[in-house]
């Protein structure tokens, strides 16, 4: 990368770079613009093995870079940033805070997951009107076979890194190390407002002047006030969507930017508790109840409505096969106390007529051990009490089977 020494305004640099080192040697001050994916190493493409040369910010380049700025005064790192690799935006993080310059970090457009982290390393932070900060967790791409102890290998390293941003972001901005990780989890977007509230942020400046964004359709860009911010296939598939695309679906659905402003100054929303909303919107709110009362009702009657025909549609199975079982305090107990349906009833009927069965053949054959009987082989007698007893465990199983089929 090249360190451009100041020279005039600073519009004057034309050289469009993922990152800009500008001097002023006069007052020992320097300008760091970040515009760029933050990386490890710098891309290669994956057919040709080329070196990717689009706008990142590659951690070692980026480094290096800063190496030359060791004994000024003041630096001002202004960032428009996608992010990119938690370990880079780390690494760029702790070595702005070592400088023994006093650092300032500003927000021109976007500073979203790893280049938040490097936001936060300003001794002053801010925030330009209607530009946001996107904090969330750190994700990682498995591609192949893994066991359990590997998929929660990737797990536990993970939590290590979203543990890590919640300890920065807390000791950074004065909230609780809880707090943070419930943003981080959530995937929380921040406006210029938010940011000054929850302490990511000192103050918004130019309030003033709109920061103006827009989505290029046939490329992979925000444009940040004529600055094109590139942003990686994943994050921002432009082509997959066509032209035209909402703002909304540059982040996958996660919320909207709300980078482009018209208006001068940023109006904040108003929160009104209920009575507030009576007085200001009454016929509003008056709708919004009624609304509810009649969705209420409606389920309410729904599910009376279902509970009655499960009740009917239980009733009705008992009454199709009660003829069959003799047992009629059992049908009774199953209809008005126990709540059986047809199915448990049937079971419970089958088990009754098995142990009066049991109980049967159980007197029969302590009868015929007493009597002798048990050497005597007869041949058996259509209609004799040992076919009935068959015929009953014979009907039983019907009975089960008929009941599990309906």
């Amino acid at each position: 990368m090249k360190l451009f020494k100041h020279e005039g305004p600073l519009n004057e640099v034309k050289e469009r770079q993922p990152f800009t080192i500008v001097k002023n040697e006069l007052d020992n001050t320097a300008e760091v613009n970040l515009y760029g994916e933050v990386v490890n190493n710098r891309p290669k493409d994956f057919w040709t093995d080329e070196v990717d040369d689009s706008m990142y910010i590659v951690l070692k380049e980026f480094l290096d870079a800063l190496n030359g700025l060791n004994n000024f005064d003041s630096i001002t790192f202004r960032i428009n940033s996608v992010g990119g690799d938690a370990d880079a935006g780390k690494a760029i993080y702790n070595r702005i805070r070592d400088m023994n310059a006093e650092t300032t970090t500003i927000v021109d457009g976007l500073a979203a997951s790893a280049a938040s982290i490097i936001f936060m390393a300003g001794d002053k932070r801010q925030v330009n009107v209607g530009s946001q900060i996107m904090v969330h967790g750190a994700s990682t791409l498995l591609v192949g076979y893994y066991n359990a102890s590997d998929v929660k290998g990737a797990l536990d390293m993970l939590k290590g890194y979203d543990d890590s941003l919640a300890t920065i972001y807390a000791d950074r901005t004065g909230n609780s190390k809880e707090s943070m990780a419930r943003m981080i989890q959530n995937t929380t977007w921040l406006s210029a407002s938010d940011a000054v509230e929850k302490g990511f942020a000192d103050e918004i400046i130019n309030a003033t002047e709109p920061v103006a964004a827009k989505v290029s359709g046939a490329e992979d860009l925000i444009v940040v006030n004529g600055n094109p911010l590139r942003l990686s296939p994943e994050l921002m598939p432009a082509l997959r969507y066509g032209k035209n695309i909402p703002i909304d679906k540059v982040f996958r659905g996660k919320g909207p930017l709300n980078i482009e402003t018209e208006n001068i100054q940023r109006k904040e929303k108003e929160i009104m508790n209920i009575e507030e909303l009576k007085a200001q919107y009454p016929d509003l709110v008056d709708a919004i109840a009624k609304e509810a009362s009649e969705a209420a009702r409606a389920e309410s009657e729904k599910v009376v409505a279902d509970a009655v025909q499960a009740e009917r549609d239980r009733i009705k199975g008992i009454e199709e096969i009660q003829n069959r079982i003799s047992d009629k305090e059992l049908v009774n107990k199953a209809k008005y106390d126990t709540a059986m349906d047809a199915k448990e009833l049937a079971f419970e009927a089958m088990k009754a007529e098995a142990d009066v069965n049991a109980k049967a053949l159980e007197a029969m054959d302590s009868d015929a051990k007493g009597s002798g009987a048990m050497d005597v082989v007869p041949d058996p007698v259509a209609g004799s009490e040992v076919e009935a007893k068959k015929q009953d465990v014979a009907d039983g199983a019907a009975l089960l089977a008929e009941a599990f089929n309906r």
